[in-house]
Order: C-alpha cells, then structure tokens, then sequence
C-alpha cells in the first residue's frame, strides 16, 4: 500500500513545491519592483525639490529690482522656496530644517528691504538696501543659508537618486 501512495505523494509534493516556488518569487520580483519605484519617484521628487531650489534663488535679485511698492508686495514671498520646502516635508526629512533657515531667510531679508524702501529715492529697493549695515548683515546670513542647503542637497543626493 505504501508503495502504491509514493507515486501520488511524490508528484502532489512536486506540484506544491512548484507552486510555492513560484509564489515565493513573484512576492520577491513584486518587493523589489516596488522598491525600485519608491527610488524612482524619491529621485523625481529631489530632482524637482533642487529645481525649485535653484528656481528661487534668483528671488532676492527680483526683489533688488523692484523700483516700486507695488512691485516689492507682488514678490512677498518665494513661489519656488516654499515649494521645495513643502517637498522636504513629504520626502526628504534630513533637508527639512536647511531649507525652512532658508525660507525664513527669504522672509528677513524681504522684511529688511520692504524695511529700507523709500519710494522717493530714484534707486531700486536692491541699491537702497545695499547701503544699510543691517542689510548687509541679512545678505550674509541669507547667502549663508543657501550654501548650507547647498551643502545638504549635495551630501544627500546619492542617497535619494539612486534609481
């Protein structure tokens, strides 16, 4: 009798096996396709994060720029920093704090220019500002900020392009 149920057993076993096998490696091929895209979407967020990085860097040149009232209150605050800074929330937590230093830098030095104006000085908002000694200490520790995200998105970009 026993000899007779070796056959069944055997190949039952085998069918199992196979069965198992293959679930065993469709969860491990379904593990790592969803790793690999969490890097893909983690790379396309930080890419985006240091465009809107760079994008608002050119924010405190427009503000210098501004000849009138009406022009400084448009540009009150940066579109792009706070975008970046809204991405480092969601993904990005080691970059979290070098950015909302940089935000708050923004935010000093529009304080300091809006601060300075005077609508009837013919100079822009960036020659009046430039002459102020305070001023020119929130130029530094703005400047500061940038180069410490700078620095931060630097040391952090293997971590989070590797796709």
């Amino acid at each position: 009798m026993i000899e007779e149920l070796k056959i069944p057993i055997i190949a039952a076993t085998s069918a199992l096996s196979g069965v198992v096998i293959s679930q065993a490696i469709s969860i491990l091929l379904l593990f790592l396709d969803k790793r690999h895209k969490k890097h893909v979407l983690l790379r396309q967020k930080y890419e985006e994060m240091m465009f809107l990085f760079q994008s608002s860097l050119g924010y405190f040149q427009d503000v210098q720029n501004c000849k009138t009232f009406d022009q400084l209150y448009q540009l009150s605050n940066s579109p792009e920093a706070g975008k970046a800074y809204g991405l480092a929330l969601l993904y990005f937590p080691c970059l979290v704090e070098p950015l909302n230093d940089y935000t708050v830098a923004q935010v000093s030095f529009y304080d300091s220019v809006i601060t300075i104006f005077n609508k009837n000085i013919p100079a822009n908002a960036g020659g009046q500002a430039v002459v102020s000694e305070g001023h020119k200490q929130v130029m530094e520790s703005l400047f500061e900020q940038k180069n410490i995200v700078m620095d931060a998105l630097i040391s952090n970009a293997k971590k989070y392009t590797k796709a």
